[in-house]
């Protein structure tokens, strides 16, 4: 009854966090940190949007000629984006777009929404808004990084999959077994779906992305929204490499 009561309050919680629009970031130093899934829930506000590149596209047709970053999964199916015209592409190096692929990164600035796709949007005019996260770290140092947007590496102990519970959340519990876990990664039911054959990951050391939040019972936690935050460590996993 006790780990159940345990488990119950952390998934209301981080429940709330997720419902509610105005509960649905993380405080990172000067910007709040949203996950690009949910950025378009904030637009007008100026924030720091949270994703992995999945695919660059200069339009040089268009006009304006505009460089599109979509973030977590690729054109058409991505639901935020970066858009840097070709007046300010000068300002970065070249090739600097394309050398983003894969990469994980925060992009700093006033979301908006796309009026045909509804798609949150940042315009990026200068370098210093994006910052690429290159640097991985264990599930025991994430509770030092509460409100940053990171990389771990991590040892997938169990998942536990409760359709039971409020918001029908599928618990993974990184480092060991509840409730000795170092980290936990929560799934949202509605998210549930982009997440395949998550039990082929358990015993695996896996690579994580996102934002590190602190439960109620102090330890902390990370929200996975798209599959793009969960990646599987090869064989040369002591390389860092991901599939």
């Amino acid at each position: 009854m006790r780990r159940f009561i345990r488990i119950w309050l952390l998934a209301a919680a981080v429940a709330l966090v997720v419902a509610c629009p105005a509960f649905n970031t993380v405080q990172a130093g000067e910007a709040q940190s949203v996950l690009a899934k949910y950025a378009v829930l904030h637009q007008g506000k100026s924030m720091q949007v949270c994703g992995v590149v999945s695919g660059v596209f200069h339009a040089s047709m268009q006009a304006g000629a505009p460089t599109y970053i979509n973030l977590d999964q690729p054109y058409p199916h991505d639901s935020f984006f970066m858009i840097v015209w070709q007046r300010d592409q000068e300002k970065f190096p070249e090739g600097y777009f394309d050398a983003l692929a894969g990469k994980a990164v925060a992009v700093t600035g006033p979301i908006g929404r796309a009026e045909k796709s509804g798609k949150g949007f940042v315009t990026v005019t200068d370098p210093a808004q994006i910052t690429v996260i290159e640097t991985v770290i264990s599930a025991e140092e994430a509770k030092r990084h509460i409100g940053r947007y990171v990389q771990l590496q991590a040892f997938l102990a169990d998942v536990k999959e409760r359709p039971d519970q409020s918001g029908m959340p599928t618990y993974l519990n990184f480092g060991q077994l509840f409730p000795d876990h170092q980290l936990l990664g929560i799934i949202w039911g509605p998210n549930r779906g982009g997440f395949e054959e998550l039990e082929l990951l358990k015993g695996k050391v896996v690579l994580v992305r996102g934002i590190v939040e602190e439960g109620p019972d102090g330890r902390p936690f990370v929200q996975l929204a798209d599959v793009s935050q969960l990646g599987v460590l090869k064989a040369n996993a002591a390389e860092g490499s991901v599939q």
